[in-house]
Order: structure tokens, then C-alpha cells, then sequence
């Protein structure tokens, strides 16, 4: 009924736990596809210890090639049209893949489905938890008269294979930033999203994760992908993003948003770790955060 994809790339330190929360799930009629995209560690043998463990485990591997490819090959070589995204640092509640699948069965209309999660450190602490207005009625009020991208929840989204793959699935050239892209794709494309309003992942914030590196750079790209969003809709070519970093024009007030944002996320997970040279420097980045934003920190 559903195929699970987790891209994996030198994931040892918790895909234990993630394959497990996905194998401990209610909804049990499921395949666990496993898209190693070059690991050096030893995610291989975890995942081969899985497969022997248990028939719905599939593991591919490949050559890095980047998250968006891996997530193509997976969606390729699925069994179901029902796909239920998810990463190798993250943990399901057990409830997860039933009330989206049970959703998604409700109300046939919609294409993707994502849902709300709560922040974990290192550790598996709770220190936080995300927030989405998304649904139809925002998008078509809000996020497109405005030109606002709709963003979602990555690796809680559950969506219809089909829909995807035909107008072009993921494009790695928007790393890190592939998923906002597709989901607005979606949109012009007459697919419609929604998000359970339902914590039903546990998203894992940590110092080697891609989202906390190169921060600049991913608020850049970013930028990108909503410009390539305005220019198609106004029936318009895409820009290159040499093109379009080079006639960007970075004024102190946006770096001064974006370096607020960057703190902020660094002290959330500073904050929680039980080393006390680390909460200070989490304390001292949070104040930088109200210096810079006192209105996004607040």
C-alpha cells in the first residue's frame, strides 16, 4: 500500500532508530526502500541488517549523486503509488503512516500531505516543535497572490507517486531546497497539499545536519527557487543561479534577518545539550537572535 523511502548518506549514528520506528509503525502494509547514496560508514550494514531481519526492507546503492536523485531512483523502483517520505535521522510516532494513509484514502482530492513534527537534539530530546498554516484555502489567499513558496514538513510528507513523477519529480539543482521547488510545481500544476494538523515525526536538528550547515548559501538558494517560482508563473524562463546571484542585490537589513534566523536555530539545539560551555553558547547566540530580530525571536 505505501513505500517508504529514506535517502541515506553516512548515517550510522541514528538510522538504527529510524528504521526502527518505521518497522514499529500500526500500519504495517508497507516496503521500506533504503537509497544509500554512497555512504563510506557503516550504513550499509546496518540496512543489510535489517534486510535479513525483515522481508518489507529494500536496499539500493549508488554513487553520491545528492538527495534528489536518490529520492527519484527510490520513487522508480516503488512497488505502491503511495509514497511516505522520511530521513535516517528522524523517528516516526507509530501513528504516522495510518492517519496519513487514512487521510489521504478520506479525501482522494489531495496530492500531498504533510504534517506537523517536533524538534529533537542529538539526544532525542524534545526542544520544540514546527508550526503550518497550509491547506487550500491559505495557498489560494495567501501564498499565491503573494508569491509566497509553500514549504513543508520534508521527510513527514506523504504524496501520490503518480502526480510527482509526471511533472518531473525532484530537481537536484535546488539543493537543499529540491522539496520547496517540487511543492510549488505542485501547485501550478493543479495538485493540492494539505498538512495534518498532527505531530506525527520527531525531526532531529543537529550540528552535521545539512539544514544548520552553510546557512547563508542555503538562504540564497532559497531566494532562488521562489525567483524561478515568480518567473514561471508569470510565463517567464527560469534564471540560472549564477545569473541570479550575480544581479542579487543583499541588502544589511535581510543579512541581518538571516544571521537572527541562524542564531536562533543554533541556540535551540545548544540550549538542550547537557554540556554547560555548550547551553552558554547557545545562550549567547540567542541573544544575538533578539539583538538582530527582537521580533522573530519574540
Amino acid at each position: 500500500m505505501i513505500s517508504v523511502l529514506i535517502p541515506i548518506y553516512n548515517a550510522e549514528s541514528y538510522l538504527h532508530l529510524a528504521i526502527d520506528s518505521v518497522l514499529s509503525q500500526t500500519f504495517q502494509d508497507f516496503e521500506l526502500i533504503l537509497i544509500d547514496d554512497g555512504s563510506t560508514d557503516s550504513s550499509a550494514k546496518i540496512c543489510k541488517e535489517f534486510i535479513a531481519k525483515d522481508k518489507r526492507v529494500r536496499y539500493i546503492f549508488h554513487k553520491n549523486s545528492g538527495m534528489a536523485f536518490s529520492l527519484n531512483r527510490g520513487m522508480k523502483v516503488s512497488k505502491f503509488n503511495i509514497i511516505a517520505r522520511f530521513d535516517s535521522d528522524d523517528i516516526m510516532y507509530p501513528q504516522r503512516l495510518q492517519k496519513q494513509y487514512d487521510y489521504l484514502q478520506k479525501n482522494n482530492d489531495i496530492g500531498i500531505l504533510g504534517s506537523l513534527g517536533h524538534y529533537i537534539n542529538s539526544r532525542g530530546k524534545i526542544i520544540g516543535k514546527t508550526y503550518s498554516d497550509v491547506n487550500e484555502e491559505k495557498i489560494n489567499s495567501w501564498y499565491i497572490p503573494f508569491n509566497e513558496p509553500v514549504g513543508l514538513l520534508h521527510p513527514s510528507v506523504m504524496f501520490k507517486k503518480k502526480l510527482i513523477t509526471d511533472i518531473g519529480g525532484y530537481r537536484g539543482k535546488f539543493w537543499p531546497c529540491e522539496d520547496i521547488d517540487l511543492w510549488n510545481r505542485a501547485i501550478e500544476n493543479n495538485i493540492k497539499i494539505d498538512v495534518l494538523q498532527d505531530f506525527l515525526i520527531k525531526y532531529r536538528l543537529h550540528s552535521s545536519s545539512a539544514i544548520s550547515n552553510s546557512h547563508t548559501k542555503n538562504r540564497m538558494l532559497y531566494r532562488w527557487v521562489r525567483e524561478c517560482m515568480v518567473l514561471r508563473r508569470s510565463n517567464k524562463k527560469e534564471i540560472s543561479y549564477n545569473d541570479f546571484s550575480k544581479n542579487y542585490k543583499f541588502s544589511l537589513n535581510r543579512k541581518r534577518k538571516d544571521l537572527s534566523k541562524f542564531f536562533y536555530r543554533n541556540a535551540g539545539v545548544n540550549i538542550s545539550e547537557d554540556n554547560h560551555l555548550t547551553k552558554i553558547k547557545g545562550l549567547t547566540e540567542l541573544a544575538l537572535s533578539l539583538i538582530l530580530d527582537p521580533v522573530y525571536v519574540s
